[in-house]
C-alpha cells in the first residue's frame, strides 16, 4: 500500500509543498500548482481551474485522458496532463512540471483537448429540455 509517508519521501522538498488528506478539496485546489492523482474527478476539477495534472501509477491503466508520458528523467514537452508509470520517474517529473509551469495558470491552448470553450458549454436544462415533456 502507498501511504502518505511514502508519498512525502518521494516528493521534492519545497517550502510550499503540502500533501492534504483531509478537509475540503474546494479550499485546497485554488492554491495548488500541480495535482498528482491516478484516477479521480479531481483531475477534471484541476484542469477546469487551469492547474496541471500528473497522473501517476496503474501502469497506464488510469491514463483516462490524453497525457504526455514521462518515462525518463528528461524534461517533458509542455502539456496540461502528464503521466508517470514508474516510481523512479515521479520525483524528476514533479520537478520538471513545476519548472515548466511555475505558479502560472495553464495556457488555454494546452487545455483545449481537455476543456470546453465557454461558447461550447450547453446548460443541462437546455440539453435535456426537449427530451422531457
Amino acid at each position: 500500500m502507498f501511504s502518505t509517508t511514502d508519498l512525502l519521501d518521494l516528493l521534492p522538498k519545497f517550502d510550499r509543498l503540502s500533501v492534504v488528506t483531509e478537509g475540503r478539496f474546494s479550499e485546497v485546489l485554488p492554491i495548488a500548482d500541480l495535482l498528482v492523482s491516478f484516477y479521480s474527478a479531481t483531475v477534471e476539477e484541476a484542469l477546469q481551474n487551469q492547474i496541471p495534472v500528473l497522473l501517476y501509477g496503474g501502469r497506464g491503466r488510469y491514463m483516462h485522458l490524453p497525457a504526455t508520458p514521462i518515462s525518463s528523467s528528461a524534461r517533458p514537452e509542455e502539456s496540461a496532463v502528464y503521466f508517470v508509470a514508474e516510481e523512479k520517474y515521479l520525483k524528476p517529473a514533479i520537478h520538471h512540471i513545476l519548472d515548466i509551469h511555475g505558479r502560472r495558470p495553464l495556457d488555454r491552448r494546452l487545455l483545449k483537448p481537455h476543456c470546453f470553450e465557454r461558447d461550447e458549454i450547453i446548460p443541462l436544462h437546455q440539453y435535456v429540455g426537449g427530451w422531457i415533456r
